[in-house]
């Protein structure tokens, strides 16, 4: 990844424990499907083994950072537009 914005990051750029951006979940599909598909950032920073999932999104808009508390599953967070 060298040619990558991501091999520029420290851990000093890194918002743990907030959101930083929203954005439309249109799908979700077996990795097997969309593998090929992803830019490499997200290919080496990503889990694509078989039987494995993955969220296509659109529409991102990058937010002021928000604390949230992770959870496992889908929740709500609230947060002033």
């Amino acid at each position: 990844m060298p040619d990558s914005p991501l091999a520029k990051l420290t851990i000093d750029d890194l918002h743990f424990g907030m959101a930083v951006c929203r954005v439309d979940c249109v799908a979700c599909r077996p990795t097997r499907e969309i593998s090929q598909d992803v830019s490499l950032d997200n290919y080496y920073t990503g889990n694509y083994e078989v039987g494995r999932y993955g969220w296509i999104t659109e529409n991102l808009r990058v937010i002021d950072p928000v604390p949230v508390t992770g959870k496992q599953g889908i929740f709500d967070v609230k947060i002033n537009d």
